[in-house]
């Protein structure tokens, strides 16, 4: 009797050791490859505009990528400026490669085979505000994101930062990034002869999505 009473002491004892031993997973996130997103539209600058959006360079801009990850099964894409002011947030298929876009009212939707894809302007840059310049920043996903989340992104009041978008795709969250890309605009002021502020032309597609 004394010897199972004493195999039934030491059992949790035992298990208690055997846990302990057992370390923790402390494995680094893996780091996301780097890939290029550009915008032509930008190519001098992003112009400060008039308070009133405009449809046209500055909320459609025309996007091109190069060396996307393999394995990419969508883009999202954020422009804010250096004061954390979001101007607007996109999401994209991971095969565009002839993105069309229709004039179907505000915001543009860009149609893809049988993804749509829409960006949702927020604002146009206000020099006023103190910004200077504008990050784009585009993250490859390796899960698409969710049709709640979509839901969450598309919500007008709803302002998704970069950082915003670092933590909903981070490691507790799938980690799903597998590339990121950036691009750095200046903010500058344009006056027209008549004295109102000039945009840019109106882009009708993205460019090509480059797999090179």
């Amino acid at each position: 009797m004394k010897i199972i009473l004493k195999v039934f002491l030491c059992a949790p004892l035992l298990y208690l050791l055997g846990t302990g031993c057992n370390k923790p997973d402390l494995s680094p996130e893996p780091t996301p490859t780097t890939f290029t997103v550009q915008s032509n539209s930008f190519t001098n600058g992003i112009v400060a505009e008039q308070p009133s959006p405009l449809l046209g360079g500055m909320e459609s801009p025309q996007l091109s990528f190069r060396n996307v990850p393999a394995g990419t099964q969508q883009i999202v894409a954020v422009l804010e400026d250096n004061t954390k002011h979001v101007y607007w947030s996109a999401v994209l298929s991971g095969n565009v490669t002839d993105l069309t876009q229709t004039q179907s009212g505000t915001p543009p939707q860009y149609h893809h085979s049988d993804v749509m894809t829409i960006i949702t302007p927020f604002s146009v840059p206000r020099a006023r505000n103190g910004s200077t310049a504008c990050k784009l920043t585009a993250f490859a996903l390796r899960i698409p994101i969710t049709h709640d989340e979509m839901i969450i992104i598309s919500h007008p009041e709803q302002r998704m930062t970069r950082a915003n978008y670092l933590q909903l795709f981070s490691a507790s969250n799938n980690n799903r990034i597998l590339g990121l890309a950036e691009s750095v605009y200046p903010i500058k002021t344009a006056q027209s002869p008549t004295g109102g502020c000039t945009g840019f032309p109106f882009s009708k597609k993205i460019d090509k999505l480059s797999q090179k």
